[in-house]
């Protein structure tokens, strides 16, 4: 590649692109930085390009204050119609609406601030991964600095255990692997070299440079580039600073981040399209009675007053409190069921969620990898099966079984029980997993220090009694060759003590390891035998056979080379069991209408079979080009239709997960979306619900996220969704009860203005009634427990309003037979003397209030009988209904309150007159509800 002044004049002003920077020579690299590998930049040159391009850090938005974020709570739709609704009612002099609307606000508000006003701190979790120190090379000299002081052209190096300060083009390599899996999700580190290199880039996108989406594979290809924020896992290694601060790979992510706008989630959605049809019907109200008094006759000013009052009347203020209430008391149960929710609609959103993209290693599975089967030409007609699972050792049998049960499911162990140390070729396999291994286990607490995988085959050893300890302490560790995505395996050299022979010990991918072998183990008389075409089939086919049955294939050799004339000893068979609780949580989930995506690294065998294994994809599902897709379909044209169909997503990385949550919001869905590293925070704040996993994720993650899983289990969002449809459920309970009410008290009023009655309530008994109607009955609906039938019930369709046809009409019935028997007890009383006296007032308002109790027992359910949701099930109910019946007693019975609301006593008969006159609301909607129940069944 050419290296020209304007090509410098990029670097120095921290714009090289990381493409050039692994495309050129080392040399090169020197020469564009204007630098050197003995004395590295002069600290005044230094100071100058930090001046030019500023600190090593992440670009930060303009922050809020804490005021300014107060205040955008007050821009809810939903509270400038009530706003509103207070400033009118001052006009009108009714202050004591207003006060208690605008009380309802501020509460509203208050709460919904505390709970939130941290709600977005990915940035600050990006910069607070890169706060460490850096070891610089300035004036000849090594010296320790700030990792914010590094600037392009610093010579900065660096060792295991320690984070990369910036984008560095390496010049020197030591044995080098990198920690890459917060960008890549790749679990080993990633072996670097110092060649220039040319990035493939098969991007999540293709190659259209105007998309959004992260080339998915930038940090894979670039081989000789370490990257800011990652951990050297082993060797050490020094490098020229190309990129810093936001210029830099994980500064693009946050420039991303930022780049995503905030979406609303479904509820505010609903909530907004609620306000609007609620002001549209007030408008409504007010002109249909300005039309009607004009045409009777009556005032126009008396009839815009009349209308503006019950216009005002008719919004449900108390909605606020109880959506807020609801949603806040709905964390607090997700909180104790280990799902963190950080912002308060997020956790109804997952009611409506309906497709869940769940990373399979960790949150589908325990990621304690288990040896299960053992495959060796030395037996080439049997296999060997492992029992016991996790990382325990005191339980664990081994078993020779026919060759068939290669094909059988990897728990059923059916053959003779052997003792491996017996068998030659079973102990330099075990041997081979010991020492080509860097993990460590505690044996007394089965506690893993280091990759899974590798802790499988240290406990599978330790089950066929070799003494690991003893094993590593006679073999000395000399040289290593760490994993990379291109070899596919990973080789220590090491020394045998007693006889000072040095040989490569080699593990990894069965297609590449066989690659290099020539020949095969048999036993220690006869340690090596040439490898037939037909015996490398022999094992391929074994390895196949074992990825079918959900495992997870590693082959074994050893050689004095490790990429040429390898000695075959085995292939084996590792198992990630299912977190308890996972496959009944997908059936549940799939049988409620949600979709359940798995994604993940495997290849399309092995992930197609655990797919199978979790209920994922049915047992008997044959086409996989339908529902498994990987890398090269995201670029089809087809791929969002193709979407629709698929379960697995194999061969993924990170990056291509935006790429998955655009295409099903494309198609209308609701998408949840499991990650636990940096490059998946993209994709967390893109989807509907982004879901960080606590214990394993990073910080970028869980900021970027709506939800975050204390204990990475899949089964939690199960019960999060449970969660967030029962909480909808609560709010159209309150949104019901509260517009039957609404309707009812304004009907009556409209009723007896347009025939000539006098108002049949007094102002203290309408203060009650809205008492009742915001206050608790009306709030213990929405604490209603999650109903045990909710998942059987599809996710809710976002686009149709709040308000369904089959609320709208339970309203207008209720409402009716509400305003009908209230106005049948006040005429008929009213009639036998002509006078409308203290008795007929106290009846009607008693009534009026009953019927409300009545209600309130309709509105627990939308389909179920009270029977079937149990009288006693919601505590808080029981009470806040009873309060308001015996609190209607008391303004009748008590001398006191019947002064004040201008009540007297009701004789016996009254008393039943009103009750079974108000208990026909709740009778008659029991009748509905079991006809309605009949025909769905049919």
């Amino acid at each position: 590649m050419a290296v020209n002044d304007n090509f410098k004049q990029k670097a120095l002003s921290n714009e090289l692109d990381i493409d050039d920077a692994a495309r050129i020579s080392r040399e090169d690299i020197l020469d564009v930085f204007e630098t050197n590998d003995v004395y590295g930049l002069a600290e005044t040159e230094a100071k100058r390009r930090q001046a030019h391009v500023g600190l090593n850090e992440l670009e930060e938005e303009e922050k809020e204050t804490l005021f300014e974020k107060f205040i955008e709570k007050f821009k809810e739709p939903m509270i400038l119609l009530l706003l509103g609704s207070a400033i009118i009612s001052v006009l009108f002099g009714q202050y004591d609406d207003a006060i208690s609307i605008a009380l309802a606000v501020f509460i509203v508000c208050t709460v919904a601030f505390i709970q939130e006003w941290r709600s977005d701190k990915a940035l600050e979790s990006l910069k607070e991964l890169t706060k460490h120190k850096a070891t610089v090379l300035r004036d000849g000299k090594y010296q320790i600095l700030s990792a914010e002081e590094v600037v392009p052209g610093d010579i900065v190096s660096f060792t295991a255990g320690e984070r990369v300060p910036a984008d560095v083009r390496l010049i020197e390599v030591n044995r080098l692997g990198i920690d890459e899996s917060v960008f890549t999700g790749e679990v080993n580190p990633a072996s670097k070299l110092t060649e220039k290199v040319e990035p493939k880039h098969e991007a999540a996108n293709g190659a259209a440079s105007s998309s959004p989406f992260p080339k998915a594979t930038h940090v894979a290809d670039c081989k000789n580039i370490a990257f800011m924020g990652t951990l050297v896992s082993v060797g050490n290694g020094k490098g020229v600073v190309v990129s810093t601060g936001h210029k830099t790979e994980i500064g693009k992510i946050s420039d991303l981040l930022r780049s995503i706008e905030e979406k609303n989630t479904p509820l505010q959605d609903a909530m907004d399209d609620l306000s609007q049809k609620i002001s549209y019907f007030s408008f409504g109200v007010i002109a249909v009675i300005f039309v009607i008094g004009v045409i009777t006759g009556k005032s126009w000013l008396e009839m815009f007053q009349m209308g503006i009052s019950l216009a005002v009347a008719a919004i449900p203020e108390g909605l606020p409190i109880v959506v807020t209430v609801t949603l806040a008391m709905g964390v607090i149960r997700m909180a104790k069921k280990k799902a963190i929710v950080r912002k308060l609609p997020s956790v109804e959103s997952l009611g409506a969620c309906n497709v869940v993209c769940v990373d399979k290693t960790g949150t589908l599975t325990k990621n304690e990898m288990t040896m299960t089967k053992i495959f060796t030409l030395s037996e080439p007609e049997s296999v060997f099966s492992i029992s016991g699972l996790g990382y325990q050792t005191r339980e664990g049998s081994f078993y020779r079984c026919p060759y068939s049960t290669l094909y059988t499911k990897h728990h059923q162990q059916t053959g003779e029980e052997i003792y491996p140390v017996e068998l030659d070729h079973l102990n330099m396999l075990f041997k081979i997993g010991v020492l080509c291994n860097n993990a460590n286990i505690d044996f007394e607490t089965d506690k893993l220090v280091g990759q899974p995988t590798e802790g499988a085959l240290i406990v599978a050893a330790k089950k066929a009694k070799i003494d690991v300890k003893l094993l590593r302490q006679k073999y000395k560790k000399i040289d290593e060759v760490p994993f990379s995505s291109e070899h596919k395996w990973m080789a220590i050299k090491a020394k045998n003590l007693d006889t000072g022979k040095e040989l490569y010990y080699v593990k990894g991918a069965t297609e590449n390891i066989l690659n290099n072998c020539t020949s095969y183990y048999l036993n220690s008389n006869e340690p090596k035998r040439t490898l037939t075409d037909a015996l490398r089939r022999k094992i391929e086919d074994a390895a196949n056979a074992l990825s079918e049955n959900a495992l997870r294939v590693m082959t074994l050799a050893y050689g004095e080379r490790p990429d040429q004339d390898l000695i075959f000893v085995g292939v084996v068979g590792i198992y990630d069991p299912p977190r308890p609780g996972v496959k009944e949580a997908v059936k549940t989930l799939i049988k409620g209408g949600v979709k359940v995506v798995m994604i993940t690294g495997d290849s399309m065998k092995t992930a197609v079979a655990i797919a199978k294994e979790l209920n994922i994809v049915p047992e008997d599902a044959t086409n996989e080009d339908e529902y498994a897709l990987t890398v090269s379909d995201l670029n089809n044209e087809n791929f969002e239709q193709k979407v629709s169909k698929a379960r697995v997503f194999y061969r993924m990385a990170p990056a291509h997960k935006m790429k998955i949550v655009s295409a099903y919001q494309h198609q209308d869905y609701v998408v949840a979306m499991t990650g636990d590293g940096i490059n998946d925070a993209p994709a967390l704040k893109m989807a509907d619900i982004g879901v960080a996993m606590g214990q394993s994720g990073t910080d970028v993650s869980k900021e970027a996220s709506e939800m975050i899983l204390a204990d990475d289990n899949f089964p939690t969002i199960l019960t999060a969704i449970e969660e967030g449809k029962s909480i909808f459920n609560n709010i159209k309970s309150f949104l019901r009860y509260q517009l039957t009410t609404s309707v009812s008290c304004m009907l009556i009023v409209i009723f007896c203005t347009f025939l000539g009655y006098p108002l049949p309530l007094n102002p203290m008994q309408i203060l009650f009634i809205n008492i009742i109607m915001d206050g608790p009955p009306a709030q213990s609906l929405g604490v209603e427990p999650v109903d045990e039938d909710v998942m059987n019930q599809p996710p809710r369709d976002t686009k149709k309003s709040i308000l369904s046809g089959r609320m709208l009409m339970s309203v207008v019935i209720s409402a009716l037979i509400m305003v009908c028997g209230t106005l049948y007890v006040f005429i008929t009383g009213m009639k036998e003397d002509g006078v409308v006296d203290a008795r007929d007032i106290t009846m009607t308002f008693t009534t009026f209030v009953f019927f409300q109790v009545f209600n309130a027992l309709n509105c627990r359910s939308e389909k179920k009988s009270l029977f079937q949701v149990g009288l006693t099930s919601n505590t808080a109910f029981i009470f806040a209904v009873g309060g308001s019946a015996l609190g209607q007693l008391a303004l009748v019975y008590v001398p006191l309150l019947r002064t004040i609301f201008e009540t007297e006593p009701l004789s016996l008969p009254d008393l039943l007159t009103v009750t079974l006159i108000s208990s026909s609301v709740w009778i008659i909607e029991e009748i509905i509800k079991f006809f309605e129940r009949k025909v769905e069944k049919q």
